[in-house]
């Protein structure tokens, strides 16, 4: 997550402090009360929670955003090896840190999050709130010591109805939209809310096996059978990875909670809430990469057979016209957003570049693809997997503009996508 607040800052300030004290010596009571004023219990990530306050004091509210008025499944970040300096000596010392708390039936889970950071996840309840408390036991050489944290754990107010991916991406009996969107009235081309009046969301519930996820969290596909959902994580949000949610692994079998949006036109699940392991039998193997013919996404509308985020191949011919933004020029391409086409027989298909896909260490992607469209000359034959996204305007909604385009696009995420 790009939410890192106090806790970046204070992992930053002790990184620069260097290593530890001499031969790792104790930090004694000094390194126990310095790890204390550092942010070692943190809120998502983000918010500090003092230690040790008085008994009458209002502990931190976690589980409710105010942004968006609604509930959220906060965390909480804890520290288990702290680096400190010393104001009088300039040493510096490491605090070790371990975390207990009597409140079991309040904890979902507790993991193993990094290195040096566990995570703690709540079971909200509907119907109450409560206080949860935790110690945090420092060590530090010979010396020790304990600090309190209190947080207010709030309700989860929002429903989440379960539906199919398969029906998520239904058509209405119309046909001129997906099911679960509204086509009268001033909500007209919006999701049908189901929370109202907290949140003006559809917040669902649904079953996939995780077929991929960017290696920044990004975005995601979760698939039953030969029906994709595309996950999204939010712009700043970028949690769409195992550390995140342990459950979130390539093959496994997942529960996501989450609201349903779309991009472009393309239907997805933004604003996911949790995403839980659960057993296979919830969700069919995906069936893979399913052959694209020009019968598939010609004419075709946005709502129609079930086309959002399918997993498709197909052997085209490269016809040129790469873009990026204004840029025509390949020999300029860098690692953003471009576009080329192929044509599928007579028709011609859109190829896009999702430049998330190569983040993390995995630039070799974008190396790949690069050679392999330079090699290319108008009328060569080429494979190409992927994705398939409906390729419309950028609105918060289905709007009449997308409900009359029928135009699609493929968008590769593997290096071997491009042959």
């Amino acid at each position: 997550m790009k939410k890192l607040g106090l806790l970046g800052a204070s992992l930053a300030i002790t990184a620069l402090t260097g290593c530890f004290g001499p031969k790792g010596g104790a930090g004694g009571d000094e390194a126990i009360e310095l790890a204390k004023q550092q942010n070692i219990c943190a809120i998502s990530s983000k918010t500090m929670v003092m230690p040790d306050l008085p008994a009458d004091s209002k502990a931190p509210t976690i589980g409710y955003d105010d942004k968006y008025k609604e509930w959220n499944n906060d965390y909480l970040l804890l520290t288990t090896k702290q680096k400190v300096m010393s104001k009088e000596s300039g040493n510096t010392y490491d605090v070790d840190i371990s975390w207990t708390y009597e409140q079991t039936n309040l904890v979902r889970e507790k993991y193993t999050y990094d290195d040096t950071h566990e995570k703690i996840v709540f079971n909200y309840s509907a119907t109450e709130e409560y206080d949860f408390s935790l110690t945090a036991n420092l060590k530090s050489g010979e010396a020790t010591g304990t600090a309190t944290y209190k947080v207010h754990l709030s309700k989860n107010t929002l429903k989440f109805d379960e539906y199919k991916i398969s029906e998520l991406l239904a058509k209405n009996d119309a046909g001129d939209n997906f099911a679960l969107v509204e086509t009268t009235g001033e909500s007209a081309g919006y999701y049908k809310s189901n929370n109202l009046p907290d949140t003006k969301k559809c917040f669902v519930q649904t079953y996939g096996r995780v077929v991929y996820f960017a290696p920044d969290g990004n975005w995601a596909l979760i698939a039953d059978g030969d029906d994709v959902l595309e996950l999204f994580s939010g712009s700043t949000a970028s949690n769409l990875k195992t550390s995140e949610f342990p459950a979130f692994q390539v093959g496994k079998t997942v529960k996501v909670l989450g609201a349903m949006t779309n991009y472009c036109g393309n239907a997805q699940m933004s604003f996911v809430k949790d995403i839980i392991g659960v057993e296979d039998s919830k969700a069919a193997a995906s069936t893979g990469f399913r052959t694209l013919t020009k019968n598939d996404f010609a004419g075709k509308h946005l709502y129609e057979d079930r086309l959002a985020s399918s997993l498709r191949t197909v052997t085209a011919t490269y016809n040129g016209n790469y873009k990026q933004g204004t840029n025509t020029d390949m020999s300029k391409m860098t690692d953003a957003r471009y576009t080329f086409e192929v044509k599928v027989d007579d028709e011609v298909l859109t190829i896009a570049y999702d430049y998330h896909i190569s983040k993390e260490g995995n630039g070799d992607i974008f190396t790949s693809f690069k050679t392999k469209l330079q090699s290319l000359k108008v009328g060569d034959s080429l494979t190409i997997k992927g994705t398939l996204r409906f390729a419309g305007n950028d609105v918060d909604h289905y709007d009449s503009e997308n409900l009359a385009k029928t135009s699609w696009s493929l968008v590769p995420y593997a290096a071997d996508h491009l042959a």
